[in-house]
């Protein structure tokens, strides 16, 4: 028995030292490795082919993306004064016209209830900026006056002729040698005519911000029917850094992105009103080299009422 073992352990000996040629071959691990490899380069590829459509696909949203907010600026660009030269339009002739009288009739048990509480809340006698202001005043009118061309001050003495109607005097009585025989009326036409030019005078100053503002309050109170409007201040608000859009919104449906703007908007204006009013001011500048008329260019459109009749007109701007 012990001879056999000896034997079989001699014939394995032999059989791993010399390896006949019809003797099964181990395994080839090399064509694994290979595989492997393959395998790996294919998986890389693709995964790099799948990035890069990824990046392409992101980088043709964001395209899209920055073409639509263009165009939505540029249409609003488009319409924004129209918004405001309907707004302005409207504003000034509440009271205008057979309509507007009949308004006014309606409206002026309110009105003169809140005019006499804002007179009582201003305290005019401690306004005193605004009276050491008006010497000042005074000198920028007679600068613009003597500067004007004939044009802008013949629709300026209309303004002020139709002011005087509504007092029950003529215009021409300032120089009229008559009136002088009268100091104490005198003295009250001229110092009416005087104030009322001046206070005229500044409010065609401040006629963009009023536009703006006006725009602004149709807006306001219609937002869909003026959604350029609103466009176009929502794009003022991002460039200012006020209001921060992130990508995902500019992807959401229209209508999604409609009440964000409207929200935001609405948001700045209570939060931030200086910057609010400053944003305002952007949305329609001046071109380079234009200048506003310091005086108002529109003509009346119908002459004023006789003081008889004062109460059922507008108070002078």
């Amino acid at each position: 028995m012990y001879i056999i073992l000896v034997a079989l352990l001699v014939v394995v000996i032999l059989w791993f030292v010399m390896k006949p040629d019809w003797a099964p071959k181990p395994p080839d691990t090399s064509q694994w490795t290979d595989k492997a490899g393959q395998m790996t380069k294919q998986a890389t590829t693709k995964a790099g082919e799948v990035t890069k459509q990824a990046t392409t696909k992101a980088s043709e949203v964001t395209k899209q993306a920055t073409a639509k907010a263009g165009d939505w600026s540029k249409q609003a660009v488009a319409k924004t004064g129209e918004v405001s030269k309907q707004a302005t339009s409207q504003a000034g002739q509440m009271y205008q016209g057979l309509r507007g009288q009949f308004k006014l009739r309606a409206d002026s048990g309110n009105l003169s209830k809140q005019f006499k509480q804002w007179v009582v809340d201003s305290g005019l006698s401690k306004r005193d900026e605004l009276y050491a202001t008006l010497p000042a005043s005074a000198d920028g009118f007679a600068i613009w006056l003597g500067e004007t061309n004939d044009k802008e001050l013949e629709h300026f003495t209309r303004q002020v002729a139709q002011f005087c109607a509504s007092l029950n005097f003529d215009i021409a009585w300032l120089t009229d040698p008559e009136i002088g025989r009268d100091p104490t009326l005198k003295k009250a036409v001229e110092d009416a005519v005087l104030l009322y030019s001046l206070a005229a005078w500044r409010s065609s100053n401040v006629q963009q911000e009023v536009q703006n503002f006006l725009a602004y309050r149709a807006w306001l109170a219609n937002p869909k029917r003026h959604k350029q409007y609103g466009q176009r201040l929502h794009q003022i608000l991002i460039q200012e850094g006020l209001v921060v859009v992130v990508p995902d919104q500019y992807l959401a449906s229209e209508q999604e992105r409609f009440e964000q703007a409207v929200a935001a908007i609405r948001k700045v204006a209570e939060e931030n009103p200086a910057a609010f009013a400053a944003a305002l001011r952007c949305i329609e500048e001046p071109k380079s080299g234009e200048t506003t008329a310091p005086a108002p260019t529109q003509e009346p459109a119908e002459p004023a009422a006789p003081a008889s009749d004062a109460a059922t007109q507008a108070a002078p701007a």
